[in-house]
């Protein structure tokens, strides 16, 4: 399940996994510049990974900032394009 938030001049995708998994690949793109972009998306219960890009243009590879969610149940990432 994928949601989408754009706000000026960031764009935001937010990943919910509803499958139990190790680790997973995640292929998307955020707008018609930007080139696809694959993110190894590790486990992490209850957290949020918010990876973030100083271009649309350059390939997502900072390595990710977690942070706690509030009481949910799944697994979220967050990703980031500036």
């Amino acid at each position: 399940m994928v949601h989408q938030f754009i706000e000026t001049g960031i764009e935001e995708i937010w990943v919910q996994v509803s499958e139990t998994l190790n680790s997973v690949f995640l292929e998307f793109s955020i707008g018609s510049e930007m080139a696809t972009c694959q993110v190894l998306l590790q486990q992490f219960p209850n957290r949020c990974a918010e990876l973030s890009s100083t271009s649309t243009t350059e390939t997502l590879e900072h390595p990710p900032y977690i942070r706690d969610l509030e009481s949910s149940g799944s697994l979220w990432w967050k990703l980031i394009s500036f």
